[in-house]
């Protein structure tokens, strides 16, 4: 009688190993799909990143270009001044 119950909760433990190592598969699917957005969302950050900073240069560059006009404005609305 002992060696049948020993063989049952085998059998019981064969089917509950068979249900976690599918568990186990599923999940490390999953894990690994979620690390594969992980990826490709850091790779578009770091895009963005860059061109965050090259429109942080165009805008530096126009603002420089700005006070230079400015600058030019001024003098000529003073020498216009000058004449009328």
């Amino acid at each position: 009688m002992r060696i049948s119950t020993l063989k049952k909760r085998i059998c019981s433990e064969c089917s509950i190993n068979i249900e976690l190592t599918s568990s186990i598969k599923e999940l490390e699917a999953k894990n690994s799909a979620k690390v594969d957005q992980i990826m490709f969302i850091r790779k578009e950050f770091e895009g963005e990143k860059y061109n965050n900073s090259n429109l942080q240069v165009k805008i530096n560059s126009l603002n420089n270009h700005n006070r230079v006009i400015t600058t030019q404005n001024e003098e000529l609305t003073r020498e216009l001044n000058q004449f009328f």
